[in-house]
């Protein structure tokens, strides 16, 4: 039977009774107002109550006093039923005399109580995340901020809605309330649709003082990633607190609290780190046999739940796709890469390193690489997406600034110049700054051979080109494209600001 039902019964059998009472209790204060005794009633002329009928109104009061008692019961028993549906929150109409005779009764409880008491102010804290589930551990879904006003309250619990796409009632399995960093005892939790009614015993907030609540949740059986976590307190039946002085539940302000947003992402070995060895990406280097592609450092974070390397891909840019002028090793150990013609990409499956302290893995050209732009991307690490790139410029001679010394007046930058043969003739370098040419050195030039740029009166000025000629063909090197190229040291080349 519905909720409001049981109450319109027992009401009306309440309401029943009362008109007897009255009935009776009419007739009763009459006896009382007139006649006292048995004797009297007989000593009174005309009298009608007889000895035998005050015999049966003393056994009528009796049934009246069990009437009293019974419909007390009735009483406790209508006000259980408006707790009933403070709980199960079902639609009350709020208009309905019977309802509105029912929370006269016990207005605390009632639903449809206006919240007429100090209040409190509510106020989301924290930022948008995103979490990366692991069996067994919890995480931040809400951070909400309490401020007692005028008056002392007692918070024990709240609802919070999920408007977002992660289904939390078919995988929420603890949940973990904390008060300004402690763990609060005997926290309970249900689900309801897209409610979760969280409950705790009551926490006392002072007079115009604030405590900040952190609710986490734990999850089980998670198969499901990538969806959001986007909850709400969204009136004020859904934070339950009262003034502890008037038993009055407090208001909220502002009515509805709408906290962050929470990614729920999976298979945690999106975890793994990948450190360039060198910190280099994207660099210029000699045409050679066994030239380096890219060098990385994969590692599992702390909280990762796959800690083994089992497989990755990647893709090249050279025209020429032959597995066999391509070397990966991983910790030393050389494993095979499998060109994969369908997605045009390599293969290195069926590996197993340990990532907890994480594994080198080297990716090398052997045969001699002719001179061109190159580009090597990671694609995925363990079945997951990482589409890390790495370019490498190949030049018949690499020259670079090894060394850069300033004073106050000017900057000295020193080059090396690495040949592929000693017949190779370096010449005609140019060095830039914002489009324009900073130095040169005109002709030929060797390993050692440098150049100096005055230093500039307003800023540091960092180098951002370097053309120079091989043999009589021009090599142009742009920082946007090869960054790592133009380091020096734990820097990157610049002209000093003059002193």
């Amino acid at each position: 039977m519905n909720i409001l039902q049981n109450i319109k019964s027992g009401f009306v059998i309440w309401l029943s009774g009362l008109v007897v009472i009255i009935g009776w209790l009419s007739v009763y204060a009459a006896i009382n107002n007139n006649r006292t005794n048995t004797a009297n009633l007989e000593a009174i002329p005309g009298a009608v109550l007889t000895a035998e009928n005050w015999n049966k109104l003393v056994w009528n009061v009796e049934y009246l006093n069990g009437q009293v008692e019974m419909l007390s019961g009735r009483i406790e028993y209508v006000i259980g039923q408006i707790q009933d549906i403070i709980e199960q929150t079902e639609i009350v109409n709020c208009e309905d005399p019977l309802v509105l005779l029912a929370c006269a009764l016990d207005s605390a409880d009632c639903p449809c109580t206006d919240y007429i008491g100090s209040g409190a102010t509510l106020t989301a804290k924290g930022q948008s995340s995103s979490h990366y589930y692991s069996a067994g551990k919890v995480y931040e879904v809400a951070r909400l901020q309490v401020k007692a006003n005028a008056a002392e309250i007692a918070v024990n619990g709240f609802t919070l809605t999920n408007s977002g796409s992660f289904d939390v009632k078919s995988y929420l399995s603890e949940v973990t309330v904390t008060k300004n960093g402690i763990t609060l005892n005997d926290v309970s939790f249900s689900t309801v649709g897209d409610e979760i009614r969280i409950n705790f015993p009551k926490d006392i907030i002072e007079a115009r003082k604030s405590t900040t609540y952190i609710v986490s949740f734990g999850f089980e059986g998670l198969d499901e990633f990538g969806k959001t976590i986007e909850l709400s307190i969204k009136d004020a039946t859904a934070f339950r607190a009262v003034e502890t002085n008037t038993n009055t539940r407090v208001s909220i302000n502002p009515p509805k609290v709408n906290f962050n947003i929470y990614t729920i992402n999976g298979n945690k070995i999106t975890l793994i780190t990948i450190t360039d060895r060198n910190a280099v990406r994207n660099t210029v280097i000699k045409s050679d046999t066994n030239v380096v592609l890219a060098s990385f450092v994969l590692k599992a974070e702390e909280n990762s739940s796959i800690a083994d390397l089992t497989s990755f891909d990647f893709t090249w840019s050279a025209l020429l796709q032959n597995s066999n002028y391509i070397r990966v090793r991983i910790d030393g150990t050389t494993e095979d890469a499998v060109w994969d013609s369908a997605n045009s990409k390599y293969l290195v499956e069926g590996i197993n390193y340990d990532l907890t302290d994480g594994v080198e893995v080297e990716i090398s050209h052997t045969a001699e690489l002719g001179t061109g732009d190159y580009s090597l991307t990671l694609g995925k690490v363990n079945g997951v997406n990482k589409n890390r790139e790495y370019k490498r410029k190949v030049v018949g001679a690499l020259v670079y600034i090894y060394n850069q010394v300033s004073d106050d007046d000017e900057t000295k930058f020193t080059f090396s110049v690495d040949k592929k043969t000693s017949s190779d003739i370096v010449s005609d370098l140019s060095v830039y700054v914002s489009g324009a040419v900073v130095g040169t050195i005109s002709g030929e030039f060797s390993n050692n051979d440098f150049v100096e740029v005055a230093n500039d009166p307003d800023a540091v000025k960092y180098i951002d080109k370097i053309v120079y000629s091989v043999n009589g063909t021009p090599v142009t090197i742009e920082k946007s494209a090869y960054n790592d190229y133009f380091r020096v040291g734990t820097t990157y080349a610049k002209i000093a600001r003059a002193k």
